[in-house]
């Protein structure tokens, strides 16, 4: 049996249930791995903005916190409120802001002293092509 290490996951998405359309087969993996069922792991999702596109955002915030705590009450979820980051199709996100925000909570949130050991968001093509999903690829 191969020895239990720490590992300490970060996954960035744009809006409240990107988790659950594009990355719940991965959290679902990392949720039932023996390295976090012996808590050895962490989970935190980053989400970068509210969803408020369609002025639901403080609906979609509940229903992200409701999406994640069917699946574990150990999963940290932190939203950005930041008003150059507005949900969109045609918003341009700065991947420099993204980046600095990503810095700014991995250095915040490292767990028992522990360096964030893996980091996850969309691909180049932001799974659906979504502009808010490629920018955050890219500020990643």
């Amino acid at each position: 049996m191969e020895a239990l290490t720490r590992r300490n996951y970060v996954l960035v998405i744009a809006h409240p249930d990107d988790e659950s359309m594009f990355f719940l087969p991965m959290i679902y993996n990392i949720m039932h791995d023996a390295n976090y069922k012996c808590n050895k792991s962490s989970l935190h999702i980053l989400c970068l903005s509210n969803g408020n596109y369609d002025k639901l955002g403080a609906i979609r915030e509940r229903e992200l916190h409701a999406a994640v705590a069917l699946i574990s009450h150990q999963i940290k979820v932190t939203i950005v409120r930041n008003s150059k980051l507005l949900d969109g199709p045609k918003e341009s996100w700065s991947c420099h802001l993204i980046g600095t925000i990503l810095v700014g909570y991995i250095q915040k949130e490292k767990i028992d002293k522990q360096p964030v050991t893996t980091l996850v968001t969309f691909d180049k093509g932001g799974v659906s092509g979504h502009a808010n999903h490629v920018d955050t690829h890219e500020g990643v």
